[in-house]
């Protein structure tokens, strides 16, 4: 299948075969492995199989025949018992980094099973299985027609049925660093397909453990913030993963801000002082270089930010092991074209600019913790910056209807008036408008009440910072205009001072 973002279509094409090839099958798993294309296992109409298929698919022979050849494993060595309606996933952390993982299904006498393992491909070329090791005092669900995925070194298993009719079977996380397995929620379907993106994991289709005969069209999102914490061994290892990941972006962002000061030049109202870039010439020059450098300190974007999911149908508290901290489980809202509801649309120049504001605004627990007095320091951002960012979200303001529809769940916001700090201690207690660890974007919209600046002394940080996230997340973030949002009562109480 071809996929036509920007015409938002896709095509469909039989790629045609040379020589005998897997056969028909179902109850099987596919999996790219690049540059392979691995089938494994399956029913073949009178038996069970075990045996792995391979061909090779790149961008220069994606639509050529293609032939395909029995994966040989390293001889005497251990291989899965033939099974059908197992699940698959690739490892891309750890220990287990670049293994194919096939976990459970059921095997050729109908018996769910609940082993783990893991195939490999050598440096020399050769091919072989590992059993995975489970740690003692837990026997995971035995289980089929479930689904697997990855999130960094943890192996989640999702859903599924077993013998027992409509009987729960828990979301069960596997350390492949510890080989420790743990339970932490139930959740009730089969047949579904499951990817994850960020700190979220999405399911969409299957049947209901209670209703088997009406399959679902729904997209589900389960929180893995909220999963994880629901377990005290996993909270551990997440704080620590987070932590990690924490360092690496504050040192991205630490070394983007360095980089955009060392050549911020002072701009001054027209005609004035331009300090070291005196000709317009230079400036341009300066401004040049300056845009270069924001473009490659850029942090990466991933695909969620393009057109984010957000969660807006139906709201399910599910049981977990840690009664104080519930798993949420939201259904995506789809409009009348049977499409998911998307953000406005941006153009490339829109996003970096907000995302460059973004970065060096909303750090909530960096504000919070440094004593640094920032009220009398200049504003990192010029005039240019700050009235170009100001257009953008006045352009998509001027777009919106003039009565807010907003959707629950809510954050609503009163008076800031400046007090950029108060507003960072409420994005560290109750989570803040970003995606990733601490951030609730994809599941809550923020409603801001107005009266937004004057009276406080970071005032521009706090405007500058709510109107970037207008212009990355405008069916998210409400601005509603206080009585402040005014020039007169703003040379008045501060703010045009």
């Amino acid at each position: 299948m071809e996929v036509s973002l920007e015409k938002n279509i896709c095509t469909w094409y039989k790629i045609p075969t040379e020589g005998p090839g897997p056969g028909k099958r179902y109850g099987h798993v596919i999996i790219y492995y690049e540059p392979y294309l691995l089938i494994f296992g399956g029913n073949l109409g009178s038996s069970l199989t075990n045996h792995i298929y391979y061909t090779t698919i790149n961008e220069k022979n994606i639509c050529m025949p293609i032939k395909w050849g029995v994966l040989k494993t390293v001889e005497n060595s251990p291989v899965p018992p033939p099974r059908i309606y197992h699940a698959c996933s690739i490892c891309k952390y750890g220990g287990a980094l670049n293994m194919i993982i096939v976990y459970g299904g059921r095997n050729d006498k109908g018996i769910p099973l609940n082993d783990c393992w893991g195939l490999r491909k050598h440096r020399n070329g050769t091919w072989d299985w590992v059993l995975a090791p489970y740690d003692e005092g837990y026997e995971p669900q035995k289980r089929f027609q479930h689904s697997i995925t990855f999130f960094y070194n943890f192996l989640i298993v999702i859903g599924g049925r077993n013998n027992s009719e409509n009987k729960q079977i828990p979301i069960e996380i596997y350390d492949t660093q510890t080989s420790k397995w743990v339970s932490v929620a139930f959740f009730n379907k089969f047949r579904h397909t499951t990817w994850i993106v960020d700190d979220s994991i999405y399911t969409h289709g299957g049947f209901q453990l209670n209703n088997t005969s009406v399959a679902q069209s729904d997209i589900i999102k389960i929180d893995l913030t909220k999963l994880f914490n629901s377990n005290d061994l996993l909270k551990t290892k997440f704080e620590e993963l987070k932590n990690k990941l924490k360092e690496e972006k504050e040192k991205k962002q630490k070394e983007f801000i360095v980089n955009t000061q060392k050549i911020t030049p002072t701009i001054g109202p027209e005609g004035g002082v331009r300090g070291k870039y005196e000709s317009r010439q230079t400036y341009k020059k300066h401004q040049e270089k300056l845009h270069n450098i924001k473009e490659q300190n850029q942090l990466p974007m991933s695909s969620i930010n393009e057109k984010p999911l957000i969660q807006k149908i139906g709201e399910i508290a599910m049981a977990s092991s840690n009664k104080d901290e519930k798993i949420i489980i939201k259904t995506i809202a789809f409009d009348e074209k049977w499409g998911i509801k998307q953000n406005f649309v941006q153009n490339k120049k829109d996003k970096n600019l907000c995302d460059i504001f973004i970065d060096a605004l909303l750090m909530p627990e960096q504000w919070v913790k440094d004593t640094h007095n920032y009220e009398n320091e200049k504003f990192i951002f010029n005039i240019e910056q700050i009235a170009a960012l100001t257009k953008q979200c006045m352009e998509i303001v001027a777009k919106q209807p003039n009565i807010l529809k907003v959707s629950a769940p809510v954050k609503v916001f009163g008076d800031i008036h400046g007090q950029y700090i108060d507003l960072m201690n409420f994005f560290t207690k109750w989570g803040s408008p970003s995606e990733g660890p601490n951030g609730d974007i994809m599941a809550n919209d923020y409603l801001f009440l107005g009266d937004y600046v004057d009276r406080g002394n970071l005032s521009l940080e706090t405007i500058c910072l709510l109107m970037a996230l207008k212009v990355k997340y405008p069916e998210q973030i409400h601005l509603i205009r206080g009585n402040h949002e005014d020039i007169l009562i703003n040379s008045g109480f501060g703010f045009q001072e």
